[in-house]
């Protein structure tokens, strides 16, 4: 299956559904950027319920420029915030130790472009969960349309709960009080479920076509 969806940061379960299922992606980097997406997104199951983590860009979100030509605003700390915010969600999760190090390594890595930024996350969550897809541009997928699964901005916290329906529960860090959070981040099935997380991903349904 080859696969274009936008290329999000630490995006939901769903998505990484979709990635482990497909031999090749296009995460559409010369696309306009478009705001109120997993682009600069992700979200966690807190104590209180989501907790969302956005990384600031220069310019605001309202931009038309190429993906991989928005800025990340790198004037305030925000990798420090956003690590404090995942160490005070995971840090009593069963795996998060396994891999505490490497990420924090990751939060303290400066990058200049979000594209970027998104492509060393997914890069730190493939190789956790230990699977391998191409990634193509466009222009390479000309004439294999007829097996392309197209996501592009259909997997969106305004549309999140309707994929909700093909999640496969598993325990999370506040379940207890809050039950089962479905299509959190990524990172929240890595650090809960550590190398079954693949058996969850493969279970997932992905949406129609």
């Amino acid at each position: 299956m080859n696969l274009k969806i936008e290329n999000q940061y630490f995006g939901p379960v769903i998505s990484y559904s979709a990635l482990i299922k497909a031999s090749c992606v296009d995460f559409c980097r010369y696309e306009p950027y478009q705001k109120t997406s997993f682009r600069n997104r992700c979200t966690l199951p807190g104590a209180n319920g989501p907790i969302n983590l956005s990384v600031p860009i220069e310019g605001g979100r309202a931009q038309k420029l190429p993906f991989s030509e928005v800025r990340i605003d790198n004037k305030d700390d925000w990798q420090k915030n956003h690590w404090r915010t995942i160490f005070s969600v995971f840090g009593k999760s069963p795996f998060f130790n396994f891999f505490s190090h490497e990420l924090e390594a990751l939060f303290q890595t400066k990058k200049t472009f979000l594209f970027d930024w998104n492509v060393s996350c997914f890069e730190w969550a493939q190789k956790k969960l230990g699977f391998k897809v191409e990634i193509v541009e466009t222009e390479k997928f000309s004439g294999i349309e007829n097996s392309l699964l197209d996501l592009t901005d259909r997997i969106l916290p305004s549309t999140l709960e309707e994929f909700h329906k093909g999640s496969v529960a598993y325990t999370q860090v506040f379940d207890h009080k809050n039950g089962f959070v479905p299509n959190m981040s990524i990172l929240d099935l890595i650090c809960c479920e550590g190398k079954n997380a693949r058996e969850v991903l493969a279970k997932t349904m992905l949406p129609a076509t």
